[in-house]
């Protein structure tokens, strides 16, 4: 315990956000807002609708059930008969179907909830680890680098993504890769390094989330070349990790292939346009956003009601449409911001090349020029959703930028200043223009927004924060250096429980199946509305049906196949299937032209007096009416075979470029 409780700490850290599920037994995802749905049409919660935190429940909870399933049966999981009628899951790069730690939980027979929790324990844990692990190779305070391992893994980003697993599955192989990269520049064991480095992106691709992966990837590039510089390693080594990228990318290729290939047919590519530019600029992240990063509540609470109707007090929701708590969580503490900042000045081993991979997170994440090039040249970048993700590397690079931090030394102290300085001016700058900044609602005037900025910034402990950290680690700098350390780590801590109170991550319990649920049924879920921020009044939301093996003819997927949202289309006599809310989810908002090549059945919330004598019953509150319409089958996809070529090349490659590595090892 003595050497290794950081990794203690570290592991049982991610329980400060998952206990409920750990030791109540209940489910990530926002379940009691699921059951106030039809068919349930339960008393709705006490607490504000968060459209973000739906896609636990609606998304990835059914994509795990449905992949666990698959590895209990020992079957490869290529095909969802529930969504769409029948459509790709293994091309669904979300659902992770190849991912090792989801055929683990599929062939122990774990229960998917159980399975949910543990994977997302895990890869938590396992970015603490990484950023420790990094920290300490770069010369940083055991202490402090513990304190800002658990930091990021419990940073307002992470939290607020743990609900849509395949982010945090994503990111948290982010640091590994960087620690093995900087070991192999280092010739620290260098055929091991690039057999775990090839394997360590091969589960960054498979964990599911590829733009996620490409910021990683990215960050990965850039910190190479940056660290090539600064280390200058032999010319042979500086080859090795892109023979580790390559090798990573063929192991991932069954699944990546796959997915490629599927988003050609997708229906949200699009060639570049100046209009989709605009629209995608204005997605990434406003000065506003970046002052928050001194203190996670700056930008107000998630969970807090506001003044006026169903709003709550996130104000940035109502002055950038699209705006929600995870998009603009880049809050890191003024802590780390100082340490940071501090190591930096200190030209701390590495500091440059974490720093640029900073750099390249702001320049994305802002949808800067650097991001321009990337929506108009890089293919298929103008189909990724908002730029704003990219804060990851900014949150990422500052904590590991902290935890390289050495012990105290008096060249730290203008380090410490710089970072004050930033938090200083981001709270001043919210104070001076914040209250001017106008809604994008019509409902909501700029006095009305003014008013809800105001409230929430006098219910904030984030200037408190601010300024108790600045005193505390100037003070303790200059006159008291035995008292930096533990002082760092004890605002540190503040700002990880400051952070986890206010994560909008949602627990509860699966609804059981609603009473008169009929077996092996198709059906065609009628739905007419969605909404941003108060519960809408839907049917089984798409994707739902699944959890109960019930074929629907709508969805809800990331890549959906072009000739299945025309064909929606034409049910829906000619209207845009997707809510203008979201655009991947796929609604039937008409019952008239439904035919039994499409579903057997249609549910409804409000019965229809002309079918009266196709009543079958009800589902729950719903009415369920039999189909009597004949048609000719709707186009629907099929299952393609899988690409095995690239591991089994990858496979002989690892086996003959890691035949040394484990006998030193040993």
């Amino acid at each position: 315990m003595r050497t290794r409780w950081p990794l203690v700490v570290l592991i049982f850290a991610p329980l400060a956000l998952l206990w409920r599920c750990v030791f109540l037994g209940e489910t990530i995802g926002p379940w009691a807002e699921v059951r106030a749905f039809a068919p349930w049409s339960e008393t709705p919660p006490g607490r504000p609708f968060d459209v973000l935190q739906m896609d636990a429940a609606l998304q990835f909870y059914v994509w795990r059930d449905l992949v666990f399933d698959s590895w209990r049966h020992f079957q490869v999981p290529i095909w969802n008969p529930y969504s769409f009628g029948g459509a790709p899951l293994l091309a669904n790069s979300q659902s992770g179907a190849l991912y090792p730690p989801h055929v683990l939980v599929g062939v122990l027979q774990l229960p998917t909830s159980a399975g949910v929790t543990l994977l997302a324990w895990f890869h938590l844990s396992l970015a603490g680890i990484g950023v420790f692990t990094l920290g300490r190779r770069l010369g940083g305070n055991e202490w402090i680098a513990c304190i800002c391992g658990v930091t990021f893994a419990l940073s307002p980003f992470m939290a607020s993504w743990t609900g849509l697993s395949s982010v945090i599955s994503t990111v948290a192989w982010i640091p590994w890769c960087l620690l093995l990269l900087w070991r192999i520049l280092e010739h620290d064991k260098p055929r091991l390094g690039s057999v775990l480095l090839a394997l360590c992106i091969a589960m960054m691709l498979l964990a599911g989330h590829l733009q996620f992966a490409a910021f990683g990837l990215m960050a990965l590039v850039v910190f190479w070349m940056v660290a090539a510089w600064e280390l200058r390693p032999k010319l042979w080594l500086g080859f090795v990790p892109g023979i580790s990228l390559i090798l990573g990318s063929l192991l991932a290729s069954p699944q990546l292939i796959a997915v490629l290939e599927y988003s050609r047919e997708s229906h949200r590519r699009t060639a570049p346009t100046i209009e989709g530019w605009q629209a995608y600029q204005a997605s990434g992240l406003q000065w506003w956003e970046w002052a928050s990063m001194g203190a996670s509540d700056l930008l107000g609470h998630p969970q807090r009601w506001g003044p006026f109707g169903e709003n709550t007090t996130f104000w940035p929701s109502f002055v950038k449409p699209g705006g929600n708590y995870a998009e603009s969580a880049v809050a890191v503490g003024t802590v780390v911001l100082m340490l940071a900042l501090g190591s930096l000045k200190g030209r701390q081993k590495g500091s440059f090349s974490l720093a640029i991979v900073v750099l390249l997170g702001f320049l994305v994440a802002s949808a800067s020029f650097f991001a321009r090039g990337l929506y108009f040249y890089l293919p298929g970048w103008s189909a990724t959703g908002s730029p704003g993700r990219a804060g990851v590397l900014v949150v990422l690079g500052l904590c590991l930028l902290a935890a390289s931090c050495p012990p105290p030394d008096r060249n730290l102290i203008p380090g410490w200043v710089a970072g004050a300085a930033v938090a200083i001016l981001g709270l001043l700058s919210l104070v001076y223009f914040g209250p001017s900044l106008k809604s994008w609602l019509p409902e909501l005037t700029q006095d009305q927004v003014s008013r809800i900025f105001w409230i929430e910034f006098g219910h904030t402990g984030g200037p408190i924060l601010i300024l108790a950290s600045i005193a505390a680690l100037l003070w303790s700098g200059r006159s008291r250096p035995n008292l930096w350390v533990p002082i760092s780590c004890s605002m540190g801590l503040i700002f990880v429980l400051m952070s986890v109170s206010t994560s909008p991550l949602r627990t509860g319990s699966v609804p059981a199946a609603p009473e008169g649920l009929p077996t092996n049924a198709r059906v065609a879920i009628i739905n007419r509305e969605w909404s941003l921020f108060s519960q809408p009044r839907a049917l089984m939301p798409p994707n739902l049906a699944a959890l109960y093996r019930i074929q629907e003819v709508g969805g809800y997927d990331s890549l959906v196949s072009r000739d299945r949202v025309e064909h929606l289309r034409r049910l829906n006599l000619g209207t845009d299937p997707a809510p203008p809310e979201n655009g991947n989810m796929m609604f039937l908002k008409e019952a008239s032209q439904v035919t039994r090549a499409d579903a057997d059945e249609v549910w409804t919330l409000e019965p229809i007096p002309s079918w009266e004598s196709r009543l079958l019953g009800k589902v729950g509150t719903a009415y369920r009416y039999k189909v009597n319409t004949p048609g000719q089958p709707s186009v629907q996809e099929k299952p393609r075979p899988l690409n095995w070529w690239g591991s089994a090349v990858a496979l002989c490659a690892l086996i003959l470029l890691g035949l040394k590595g484990p006998r030193k090892l040993a």
